[in-house]
């Protein structure tokens, strides 16, 4: 086969021979810079270039929407420069710069990165010396373009050291800093603008498998990383899903055909990677397996065996990288190093996963026949399964405990003193429901929706009674039918449920965490203020809220609400939220002195502890109405203040409690608004005639 910029060129130099011939002209170069808002290192790659000792023949700067002062900055070098009206993704940026260019070769630089000035010169002498390469791809330097602290360094060091140990002939594709003959990029089809992440890889899939891949140690780049834990952790757990997302969906043949034995297609493209890193894999496992199995500690010290045999692993498979980082930097920034890649790479396997499970059920949403009826049996099956496991553990637990103190209670005990708490813990429950239903009816108005406070009554309270209903997806047409009636339409419905539950599950949360000081001991009373903080926090910045759920649709993949809450429908919403969640847990609390535990220890841990578990149980989508989840939590946290058996008695009479006064603010509250509702649309009756007789 020849190459596809050098079609005269049949021999490669390094063997020795001289083509017959006259040597055939160099290729041209376009470089290809797509851009966002990196106007920080986008003077220092700009300049890289220009600085080649082989001379592109032109710079295309593709600026993806910046909003700081990239397109200012790349005019000043004479750049080609194409600004883009909306922010379009690196996939379209990059299409669009590939199409304007001229020259034989696409070299795509990110604007982060400042090339090495034999970079391209390297690239195009590797394509010519390597007749069947139809890519090119370089590495990152250790040193990172800017130095900005230690965050930058551990990623930089790790880029490098992977893809240095990856040079030769390689499996995927990377368009960091990568040469491509325009040839091959158009028989490819570019980029697949639907991706804004894991894009270079699955163009690497519908590369033709005639063509290699080739990873130059040589053809070198100084990244400028991101520098801020926040920032990065971001921007890897959105990678991981999307990284997660195109696996899945190769694997369900979502965007190609099944594969052949040989590892191609039918077509002859690649069917992903020919070989597998297991070393690479190993390490991965190992190095994730660590953070996420430290809370079997929890259930037994013996367990620490399995993460200090996980990272023994780890240190015995990737130790190469250890040591290149321990020669680099020293023995306390590995200690630094090996801490980072534990979280990073425990984020990038659970990010992984979450893509692969949304991918999954895309993939089975979009295909023929109706999926919907399998996805109930599933969900069924699974709530099945629950609440049998949840049956077996509570027999388990329960056979064999001492029933003498709850036998002693209720011998204590009137029935009159009985009736009297269960009746004050229904009411101060009914209480705090009701300041439920007033905060998502402040969310409900602040979005826009003009209804009368009856109406909005009337489709929270469906909401609000689909828990009892079995597979919870029966309850949707009518949500959308009481929207759809009084003019609300499901987006603005659905937008005003997603940021009401985030609210309910942030506050639960919060006030959860005051029971800290009741299960840690009274010298922790300042975790009460740490406590507060995230509720303080959107009090003052209710908007982070709205930029929190935006950020997770975004990572799911998911349409963002369209509707965003003012800062004061927020604060109305968060404090009567709050003050929801602390009404309520003092139900808890009465029946918990009542079966004679002590008030000022148990109050924190039954008020605030009540909240916690109730939004544990509402996160197990399969338990009904949190049903076992909850109990547990509340069960565990009483254990401290009250005999196992008692304190099972009281999670069950709170249980009963919540039930109870569940179905009676919600029915009573549906029939309320619906009879109200009917009121004020009947038309006034007409009043009766009068006949006024004028006297003559």
């Amino acid at each position: 086969m020849t190459s596809m910029i050098d079609p005269a060129r049949t021999v490669a130099p390094e063997s020795g021979n001289v083509p017959d011939g006259p040597e055939p002209p160099a290729p041209t170069v376009s470089v290809i810079v797509p851009n966002y808002n990196k106007a920080a290192s986008l003077t220092d790659c700009l300049r890289s270039i220009q600085e080649q000792t082989r001379p592109p023949v032109e710079i295309i700067v593709v600026d993806d929407a910046s909003t700081d002062r990239s397109r200012e900055i790349a005019a000043g070098f004479g750049c080609q420069l194409i600004a883009l009206p909306t922010n379009r993704g690196v996939s379209a940026a990059r299409n669009v710069g590939a199409a304007a260019a001229s020259g034989d070769v696409l070299f795509f630089l990110d604007s982060d990165i400042a090339l090495a000035p034999e970079a391209i010169a390297t690239a195009v002498r590797t394509l010519r010396a390597h007749p069947d390469c139809g890519v090119v791809q370089g590495i990152y330097d250790a040193q990172p373009l800017h130095d900005g602290g230690p965050v930058g360094v551990y990623k930089t060091l790790f880029e490098h050291y992977w893809r240095r140990r990856g040079a030769g002939v390689a499996d995927a594709t990377l368009f960091a800093l990568t040469a491509i003959p325009r040839p091959v990029f158009e028989e490819v089809g570019g980029f697949d603008e639907t991706l804004r992440d894991a894009e270079d890889i699955e163009f690497g899939t519908r590369l033709p498998a005639r063509y290699e891949i080739r990873m130059s140690a040589d053809v070198l780049g100084r990244h400028d990383d991101v520098d801020r834990f926040g920032p990065y952790l971001s921007e890897h757990v959105r990678r991981a899903v999307g990284y997660g997302r195109l696996l899945a969906n190769m694997l369900a043949g979502h965007r190609r055909a099944a594969t052949d034995t040989a590892g191609t297609q039918p077509d002859g493209r690649r069917a992903g990677k020919k070989t597998v890193d297991r070393a690479a894999v190993a390490a991965m496992l190992c190095c994730a397996g660590v953070p996420l199995t430290l809370p079997l500690v929890a259930i037994a010290v013996e367990l620490i065996a399995v993460p200090l045999l996980l990272a023994a692993g780890f240190t015995v498979v990737d130790r190469g990288l250890l040591g290149f980082v321990r020669r680099r930097k020293g023995h306390l920034f590995l200690a630094y190093f090996i801490g980072m890649h534990m979280i990073m790479h425990a984020t990038q396997l659970v990010g992984m996963a979450v893509g692969a499970a949304v991918a999954t059920m895309d993939f089975r949403r979009h295909r023929r026949g109706s999926t919907a009826g399998w996805r109930r049996i599933l969900h069924r099956a699974v709530t099945v399964l629950f609440v049998a496991l949840l049956t077996v553990g509570l027999v388990t637990v329960l056979h064999g405990q001492d029933w003498r103190p709850v036998r002693e209670l209720a011998a204590s005990l009137d029935l009159a003193t009985v009736y009297l708490a269960l009746g004050a813990a229904f009411t101060i429950n009914c209480v705090g429901l009701v300041f439920g239903v007033l905060s998502w009816r402040a969310l409900f108005a602040d979005l826009g929706a003009r209804v009368d406070p009856w109406t909005a009554s009337r489709i929270f309270f469906v909401g609000f009674l689909v828990k009892f209903v079995p597979g919870r997806f029966v309850a949707l047409p009518v949500l959308l039918r009481l929207g759809k009636a009084v003019d609300v339409g499901p987006v603005r419905l659905a937008s005003v449920f997603m940021v009401s539950w985030g609210i309910v599950a942030l506050t639960g949360v919060t006030v959860g965490l005051g029971a800290a000081p009741a299960v840690a001991g009274t010298q922790t009373w300042w975790l009460l203020g740490l406590a507060a903080l995230p509720v303080l926090a959107l009090l003052i910045r209710p908007d982070l809220l709205n930029l929190g759920i935006r950020t997770a649709a975004r990572m799911f993949r998911r349409p963002a609400p369209t509707f965003a809450a003012s800062r004061s429908g927020l604060r109305r919403a968060i404090v009567t939220q709050s003050l929801s969640w602390i009404i309520s847990g003092h139900h808890l609390w009465l029946l918990a002195v009542v079966a004679g535990a002590p008030p000022g220890r148990a109050y924190l841990l039954c008020v605030a502890g009540f909240a916690l578990a109730t939004v544990a149980g509402l996160v197990v989508m399969v338990a009904p109405d949190g049903i076992g989840v909850r109990e547990g939590v509340l069960a565990l946290a009483l254990a401290t203040v009250l005999p196992l058996p008692l304190a099972g008695t009281v999670v069950l009479a709170s249980r009963i409690v919540s039930v109870l006064s569940d179905v009676v603010v919600g029915a009573g509250g549906l029939l309320l608004a619906q009879h109200l509702h009917r009121r004020r649309r009947r038309p006034p009756t007409a009043a009766p005639a009068t006949t006024v007789t004028l006297g003559g």
